[in-house]
Protein backbone atom coordinates (compact mmCIF):
# COMPACT_ATOMS: atom_id res chain seq x y z
CA UNK A 1 0.00 0.00 0.00
CA UNK A 2 1.22 3.69 -0.82
CA UNK A 3 -0.37 6.62 1.35
CA UNK A 4 0.93 9.74 0.24
CA UNK A 5 0.57 13.52 1.20
CA UNK A 6 -0.75 12.59 4.36
CA UNK A 7 -0.22 15.51 6.27
CA UNK A 8 -0.67 16.10 10.45
CA UNK A 9 1.55 13.10 11.28
CA UNK A 10 3.49 15.12 14.09
CA UNK A 11 1.25 13.78 16.79
CA UNK A 12 1.83 10.42 15.71
CA UNK A 13 5.51 10.42 15.25
CA UNK A 14 5.64 12.12 18.81
CA UNK A 15 3.68 9.53 20.29
CA UNK A 16 5.46 6.87 18.88
CA UNK A 17 8.73 8.22 19.89
CA UNK A 18 7.27 8.34 23.65
CA UNK A 19 6.65 4.45 23.43
CA UNK A 20 2.67 4.97 23.29
CA UNK A 21 1.22 1.83 20.58
CA UNK A 22 0.18 3.38 17.55
CA UNK A 23 -2.09 2.22 14.94
CA UNK A 24 -2.67 3.62 11.37
CA UNK A 25 -6.21 3.33 9.45
CA UNK A 26 -6.20 3.90 5.69
CA UNK A 27 -10.03 3.75 4.82
CA UNK A 28 -10.40 4.07 0.80
CA UNK A 29 -13.59 5.57 -0.73
CA UNK A 30 -15.06 3.57 -3.38
CA UNK A 31 -15.24 5.09 -6.49
CA UNK A 32 -16.48 3.23 -9.74
CA UNK A 33 -13.95 2.09 -12.08
CA UNK A 34 -11.06 2.98 -10.14
CA UNK A 35 -8.06 1.52 -9.15
CA UNK A 36 -6.79 3.81 -6.83
CA UNK A 37 -8.02 7.15 -5.13
CA UNK A 38 -8.35 9.42 -1.68
CA UNK A 39 -8.73 7.09 1.80
CA UNK A 40 -10.11 8.52 5.06
CA UNK A 41 -7.12 8.15 7.08
CA UNK A 42 -7.01 7.84 11.07
CA UNK A 43 -4.80 6.85 13.95
CA UNK A 44 -5.21 5.39 17.19
CA UNK A 45 -2.80 6.37 19.90
CA UNK A 46 -2.04 4.04 23.05
CA UNK A 47 -0.55 5.32 25.57
CA UNK A 48 2.06 3.11 27.22
CA UNK A 49 1.31 1.04 30.68
CA UNK A 50 3.56 2.69 33.22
Amino acid sequence: MIAENLTGLGGVADAQAAGCSTEVFLFPLRLAGADGGPVRATARITPHAR
